[in-house]
């Protein structure tokens, strides 16, 4: 009788080293699966949006009258969005020059 307790509460013991094992997996699978949600923006079909459509763009949103050299107004904010907004508004000298 008590080999057979013993022997329960090793099972015990190990399914509670089992269930912390999974919890644990839970955890890190949630954690990568909303790093790749995260990333998926990355694959964006705008990614591939061609440059000079953005340009349009950008020129579309401006006004006809601001101060380019005040980091608040474009197209410096059109610099803050990601890389590739940045190296747009930075190689059009038509925002830089409204």
């Amino acid at each position: 009788m008590q080999e057979h307790d013993l022997k329960v509460s090793q099972l015990d013991k190990l399914l509670g080293t089992i269930d912390k094992a999974r919890e644990l997996v839970i955890s890190r699978r949630a954690e990568h699966a909303g790093l790749a949600k995260a990333y998926s923006g990355a694959l964006s079909p705008l990614r591939n949006f061609p440059a000079e459509l953005l340009e349009q763009i950008f020129l579309l949103c401006v006004g006809s009258v601001y101060d380019s050299l005040s980091p608040g107004n474009p197209p410096w904010v059109f610099g803050k969005v990601c890389r590739r907004w940045r190296s747009v508004a930075l190689s059009s000298p038509r925002l830089w020059s409204v």
